[in-house]
């Protein structure tokens, strides 16, 4: 049997050697590609949505202008009386009729500028006119201003898309022109009205929706101009022992024609070993499936009978305290070696009559119930079990059995009906034949209480 089974445990863990050693550089290797895979996904994911939003806020600055330039659209005879705001008032009209006016066009775009955070300045510039207003200033000749070589190419510049310039301070920005009227194309085109976003705005934007441990954006220009960036001075790109993948999206939109790229780094080993401990698991499972079978097919032959070998010696380990009880009961213990119950213990006995026929149904209510004080159980006759409580505490008393036997009457209901005897308190384990004598001596006088109550007859016995 001991060559058996040591065969048996020898070839189950070869097998199971072999078939994780095999399965697992299969899962190595699956892992690897479900690694690109899963990041390349969510990768495109999240720069998809980044793309979404940088359009969006920079649509959000084109549509904020839209209020003043589409009236533009249908100026008609620039000769008549025009609102406030009319950014064609100057078209063909001298500065110096209604210099008021000027001033009212400078609050608008300086208020522009105040009430959409991220735009540096707004520029109204017109054609074959010498002058220019900006949110902040009134140049009688453009020229004198920052933007005076940017205002002499508007004529050259593509409008209405976003394009990456260097301001003459060197700061880089990004503008939108607007031409006037409102879509107006080569002769149509009277004046210019274009608004620069702060780069480092639209960086910071940026980099608030990455990770900046593990992504990194760029943003290029359709000729490969680096528009904007997320990387600080030191690129996650850069850096040889930091693995990335590159996904890419290009915009939709004809005013941001641009490529979107996003690095990320790939943490390999706990991705991999994530996914290898998902799949490991469910191998070694298997394999303890099999496992389980093969001892179960081995042990088939044996367990039968151990099993019934078991059940025998309990059954006969309780028939041995039970017999050992009725003889600490009825006071017969000199051929007993070892004691079943402490020596040194209050112990109080009780008799239970029940009806002819109930004894055992009885015997299994009683056990199957919940009670607070712990008892011995022992049926000598077929109606008459005998109990024997032990009373941990100075609390508990006689008063406590016959209040624990009156609540399982409450529970049994008419079904298990009893009568029983309380003996007195013994204070220790050779008092319990006399506690039995005085429970069964109790019991004599159910006649005088009723054929179904519980009677203490301490006291009686004592003065007996």
């Amino acid at each position: 049997m001991n060559g058996f089974l040591t065969r048996t445990i020898v070839s189950y863990c070869i097998f199971a050697v072999l078939l994780i050693g095999v399965v697992g550089i299969f899962l190595i290797n699956k892992s690897n590609h479900l690694l690109t895979d899963e990041v390349s996904m969510e990768s495109r994911y999240r720069v998809d949505n980044i793309r979404d939003y940088v359009e969006q806020l920079l649509q959000k600055y084109e549509y904020a202008s839209l209020s003043k330039v589409m009236p533009t659209v249908n100026a008609g005879d620039t000769n008549k009386l025009r609102t406030d705001e009319d950014l064609l008032t100057f078209v063909d009209r001298p500065v110096e009729d209604d210099i008021y006016q000027v001033f009212r066009i400078s609050n608008f775009l300086r208020t522009f500028t105040f009430y959409n955070q991220g735009v540096g300045n707004v520029t109204l510039a017109y054609k074959d006119r010498d002058f220019s207003i900006d949110s902040n200033y009134f140049y009688l000749d453009y020229r004198e201003s920052a933007d005076g070589a940017f205002i002499a190419q508007l004529p050259q510049t593509e409008p209405y898309t976003w394009l990456l310039r260097n301001a003459a301070d060197g700061q880089r920005m990004l503008t939108y022109v607007y031409t006037l009227p409102y879509m107006a194309k080569g002769d149509q085109v009277k004046g210019y009205f274009y608004l620069d976003i702060d780069m480092d705005q639209l960086n910071a934007a940026i980099r608030s929706l990455l990770n900046p441990m593990t992504e990194e954006l760029y943003v290029y220009a359709p000729d490969g101009a680096l528009i904007a960036q997320s990387a600080g001075d030191r690129s996650l790109s850069a850096d040889a022992k930091k693995p990335f993948i590159v996904s890419e999206t290009r915009s939709v939109r004809s005013g941001t024609p641009w490529t979107f790229e996003l690095h990320r780094t790939i943490n390999s080993y706990s991705l991999i070993a994530s996914q290898l401990k998902r799949e490991v698991t469910n191998i070694c499972l298997i394999v303890l499936l099999v496992g389980l079978l093969s001892s179960v097919c081995w042990s088939l032959g044996t367990y039968g009978p151990v099993k019934r070998m078991s059940k025998k010696l309990h059954k006969l380990t309780g028939e041995l305290r039970e017999k050992q009880i009725s003889h600490i009961l009825y006071g017969s213990m000199s051929g007993m070696i070892e004691l079943p119950l402490p020596t040194e213990a209050r112990y109080v006995a009780a008799v239970i009559e029940v009806e002819e026929g109930t004894g055992e149904a009885f015997k299994r209510r009683f056990a199957a119930a919940s009670h607070a004080l712990e008892y011995e159980m022992v049926g000598i006759k077929p109606d008459e079990i005998m109990l024997l409580y032990r009373l941990d505490n100075d609390r508990m008393s006689v008063r406590s059995i016959r209040e624990e036997l009156e609540a399982f009457r409450a529970v049994a209901g008419e079904a298990f009906p009893f009568r029983a005897g309380i003996g007195s308190v013994a204070s220790a384990i050779e008092g319990v034949s006399a506690s039995l004598r005085q429970a069964q001596r109790a019991l004599s006088f159910v006649f005088l209480f009723g054929h179904r109550v519980v009677v203490v007859a301490i006291a009686e016995a004592e003065r007996g």
